[in-house]
């Protein structure tokens, strides 16, 4: 039934499509992507022998055409009225992509995409912003000036920048003072290339530790994801499973990287953390040597507890390392307490 309403639908906008003269059929299909993949205006320019802007014109007066022969069709009346209030409930504007899976999610077929795309283009409530270097394509009200978006989106990127550190969302929107709305506001975050939206929270793709580029801050980032010590060989895998670029990488290079870089510390058989968990490079030895030298005298099981908290080794390797570096240490018969020699 549902498949039947949005296929009537679809074929009514083919019908005011046909309604058209044959150039301004063929300029909105070429511009839309329409049974073929989308042309820019400078390629219709070319096609046409005319100039981009004179494209523009044309494609402006056959929207208007198309709207005109829309509007009197009750179905895509009421079609364009529900478009119009998913992008009321996105604060007036939505990106392109975003309301493609809308429109996915409504039940609409690829193929059908584009034309649904020509229904509310041509719409007097809605316009279309194109792709742009820092900003995605993307749908708004006629209300809203994409001029005070983009003031707003460069507003939330020095802020961020300048905190240098992961925000919450919700709460970094309500930061920055603008006359648009909380969900307008985190709408418009998801149409910056600059920023990346995860989890609740905003960062900047320029970050490192977001955006890593180097194998270090690639193990970083995996290492960051799990909270916890990880052999090396499962850092290589994490790293390839996460796609970062197009660059191999090898165990053995995943290896040498975090022995050589001291914001990583061995920890156990293969296993390695961050220095900035509160992990210490050494052995075990070295370790038990810095928690005396710390404490004092200690019992075997609160030197255990300690060492563990520390490195990923079995209890029986911290009662080995005691019992076998004597230049170092030594139980005192009448307390029970190891020390230091």
């Amino acid at each position: 039934m549902i498949r039947k309403k949005l296929s009537s639908i679809v074929l009514r906008i083919e019908k005011v499509i046909e309604a058209l003269p044959e150039r301004d059929q063929d300029i909105l299909k070429c511009r839309f992507g329409i049974d073929c993949e989308a042309f820019t205006l400078a390629a219709l320019g070319d096609r046409y022998g005319v100039t981009r802007e004179r494209i523009r014109q044309i494609q402006d007066y056959a929207l208007r055409k198309f709207n005109r022969i829309a509007s009197c069709n009750d179905k895509l009346f009421y079609a364009t009225a529900d478009f119009e209030t998913y992008v009321l409930k996105n604060g007036g504007l939505v990106s392109c992509d975003t309301f493609e899976e809308y429109l996915y999610d409504l039940g609409y077929l690829e193929k059908e995409i584009p034309l649904i795309n020509l229904l509310v283009a041509s719409g007097p409530g809605f316009k279309i912003e194109g792709n742009k270097v820092l900003f995605k394509s993307c749908i708004l009200l006629s209300k809203i000036r994409f001029t005070d978006i983009r003031a707003l989106l460069n507003s939330m990127y020095a802020d961020l920048k300048k905190s240098n550190t992961v925000q919450n969302i919700d709460k970094f929107a309500k930061r920055i003072q603008t006359p648009l709305d909380l969900v307008a506001r985190i709408s418009a975050l998801n149409l910056d290339r600059r920023f990346v939206i995860k989890d609740n929270k905003v960062s900047l793709l320029e970050w490192r530790n977001i955006n890593p580029r180097t194998l270090a801050d690639k193990i970083d980032f995996v290492l960051n994801d799990l909270d916890t010590p990880i052999h090396f060989k499962d850092i290589c895998n994490l790293i390839e499973n996460k796609k970062f670029d197009q660059k191999n990488v090898s165990e053995n290079a995943v290896h040498n990287e975090l022995i050589n870089n001291d914001k990583f510390v061995l920890v156990g058989r293969g296993l390695y953390a961050k220095k900035e968990w509160g992990y210490v490079p050494g052995t075990v030895s070295d370790i038990i040597l810095q928690i005396l030298s710390k404490n004092g005298p200690m019992h075997i099981y609160d030197i255990k507890k300690e060492v563990l908290q520390r490195r990923k080794v079995k209890e029986i390797t911290v009662q080995v390392n005691l019992n076998s570096s004597k230049d170092k240490f030594r139980k005192n018969v009448e307390t029970g307490k190891y020390e230091l020699v």
